[in-house]
């Protein structure tokens, strides 16, 4: 995962900065909802893998969500 593509390291880096992932992570990141979640879909879809647990809470990150984020750093 070193060569990750510029906007998903941007991204992931992004999310490492966030206190948790939740209703107000889009704020934020000075994004819309629709566009965050958009965002992290395509994410999971090109890396082939879930890198978030999703609950009414909010989302937490898997291991390999874990990994992306300290590899994005």
């Amino acid at each position: 995962m070193s060569t990750l593509p510029e906007p998903v390291r941007q991204l992931a880096a992004a999310l490492g900065q966030l206190p948790g992932i939740g209703p107000r992570s889009a704020e934020r990141l000075a994004i819309t909802q629709p566009a965050l979640s958009h965002s992290l879909k395509r994410l999971e879809h090109e890396i082939g893998c879930e890198l978030f647990i999703r609950s009414k809470k909010g989302m937490k990150l898997t291991t390999a969500g874990e990994k992306l984020q300290k590899s994005a750093a």
